[in-house]
């Protein structure tokens, strides 16, 4: 017995069968009342059915015959030529082939809208990166902006301011100097007024260098309307791309990076599909080798099984009877396993279908 349904209905029996063998017996009494045992063991009619049914068909003209039925034939050559495990290999490695096909079209269904996305993401990358921005640039050029913009009255001011303080009549360096030269004499008389006289001399310093810092700042003032456009410009575009990319500069940059990290797993994708591929081309040495090997062991056992079963039935009086075990090929154009030079479809059992034929 190996049929697992069977051994699993015998365990819940707790029906011992250790030597692979079951002997099943069934004795009606004289009264009527009748006895079933499996290997000695007592067992209901019931559970006996049960039993029957996966070893024996007992039909009449007509039951279900699964020795007649097309859809059983390749089962019962592969349980009795002992090619299960080669066909449950065969079927798993079978499955696997088409989930991985089934993984390779889908990816292949997305590639369009993947190499649009990586278009996008390649221009919108591009297009900051030739921007060249840096985070505090708005904040310059806003500022460059208001100083060129206002560039004259700023230069006037200064200047103003100088002549007040340099250069007019009653001019503040000429007062302060008149004020120090008053002051200086007096610490002689009166000590207390040492501390005024250094603050006044301080105060003449701190002219002084503001003086140096305006005129510094005076000769850097920029009358420049081509800078201004240029700034203008440059703001515009920035403008641009906050509309575009929303947020800040800083938002703007950000945004790169992740689409930047976006754009790598894209590339990826491309890797998954080859490597999909990859599998395939695997799954398709492994599946030519187990099923074309399947194949030939089943037909051998086909010969073998033929001679048997005819032998079985001629021994039960029917001294004509032939068995043919058909193996039917079906040709697959596009299919990549070849069999005696020919392109066969593949089918969860293996090559072709087998068919009884008496």
């Amino acid at each position: 017995i190996t049929d697992p349904e069977t051994l699993d209905i015998l365990r819940e029996l707790n029906i011992n069968f250790d030597n692979g063998e079951i002997l099943v017996r069934r004795t009606i009494s004289d009264s009527g009342k009748n006895r079933c045992l499996v290997n000695d063991c007592s067992v209901t009619v019931g559970a006996l059915s049960k039993i029957g049914n996966r070893l024996v068909d007992i039909h009449g003209q007509h039951d279900h015959q699964a020795l007649l039925n097309p859809e059983t034939h390749v089962d019962i050559l592969d349980l009795y030529g002992k090619t299960m495990v080669e066909r449950n290999e065969f079927a798993k490695e079978y499955f696997i082939y088409l989930a991985d096909l089934k993984k390779l079209d889908d990816l292949r269904s997305r590639e369009s809208d993947r190499l649009q996305r990586e278009d996008l993401l390649n221009f919108q990358i591009n297009e900051i990166d030739e921007a060249n921005l840096s985070v505090d640039e708005e904040d310059l050029l806003k500022s460059a902006k208001n100083k060129l913009q206002h560039a004259e009255k700023i230069y006037k001011s200064v200047k103003l301011a100088l002549n007040l303080i340099t250069e007019k009549e009653g001019a503040v360096l000429d007062v302060l100097g008149r004020v120090q030269r008053e002051l200086e004499l007096l610490p002689s008389i009166d000590p207390e007024l040492e501390k005024q006289v250094r603050r006044g001399q301080s105060a003449s310093y701190e002219i002084e260098e503001l003086v140096e810092e305006l005129r510094d700042y005076a000769n850097k003032i920029e009358f420049n309307p081509s800078r201004l456009e240029e700034v203008e410009d440059r703001l515009a575009e920035i403008n641009g791309l906050k509309r575009k990319y929303g947020g800040d500069i800083a938002t703007i940059l950000n945004h790169r990076e992740q689409i930047s990290e976006e754009l790598e797993t894209l590339s990826s994708f491309q890797k998954n599909m080859e490597k999909v591929q990859e599998d395939i081309n695997s799954h398709h040495t492994a599946l030519t080798k187990l099923s074309t090997t399947l194949a030939r062991k089943r037909e051998k056992t086909a010969a073998v099984f033929k001679k048997k079963v005819e032998k079985e039935l001629r021994d039960l009086g029917m001294k004509d009877i032939k068995l043919e075990v058909q193996f039917i090929y079906e040709e697959d154009d596009s299919g990549f396993i070849s069999f005696r030079n020919q392109r066969i479809k593949l089918n969860p059992t293996g090559l072709g279908t087998i068919e009884f034929l008496f």
